[in-house]
């Protein structure tokens, strides 16, 4: 039951959490050359 209920609320909203998890690894992206950065 909670397997077929995860199932469906992940294609419920697939694309606002690709879109999210894709932001979060921009972000992510982002930070580490900012670190890069700061410890040259």
């Amino acid at each position: 039951m909670q397997n077929n209920l995860f199932i469906l609320i992940r294609s419920k909203y697939r694309q606002d959490f690709e879109k999210s998890l894709h932001n979060f690894k921009q972000i992510i992206c982002k930070y580490k050359k900012q670190v890069q950065k700061a410890s040259l």
